[in-house]
């Protein structure tokens, strides 16, 4: 039995004495942020809470940025480069009837993915933030 399997956590780390083990499920079949969040835990001593919030803080600021950006210079304008750089669809049809006509896309989605990276975010910010418990003398002298 591998010492994931088991649950043993100090087991993993490397010990010079015997050869590494991996993991049953390789890296692959992991999602990139199910990893980096157990990266921040187990490399960096986060608890749960802060690694999921640092790693949801980090999403949302890529999402709200990117967004942001796409939303600032025009969702028609952007998707048109994109696909002059990509040729995903037919040149002549992007540039008469407008790609987000074509796809039915709705012009305020950049906008919206901006505001919903904001609220992760946001929220993954108070998720990673350190506080300090109060003791029962404490909240009782208030």
């Amino acid at each position: 039995m591998l010492p994931s399997q088991a649950g043993d956590v100090k087991a993993l780390r490397h010990n010079p004495d015997r050869p590494l083990e991996w993991p049953a499920v390789s890296l692959d079949q992991r999602p990139p942020l199910a990893v980096l969040t157990g990266a921040l835990r187990h490399a960096y001593g986060f608890p749960l809470r802060r690694a999921v919030g640092a790693t949801m803080a980090g999403a949302g600021v890529t999402l709200g940025l990117l967004a942001g950006l796409v939303a600032a210079i025009g969702l028609e304008r952007a998707l048109t480069i994109w696909n002059d750089q990509m040729a995903l669809l037919p040149w002549g049809l992007s540039r008469i009837l407008g790609i987000t006509v074509y796809l039915g896309i709705p012009t305020e989605l950049p906008a919206a993915a901006s505001i919903a990276g904001l609220v992760v975010t946001v929220i993954g910010i108070a998720l990673s933030l350190r506080y300090r418990r109060r003791t029962a003398s404490e909240a009782s002298t208030r």
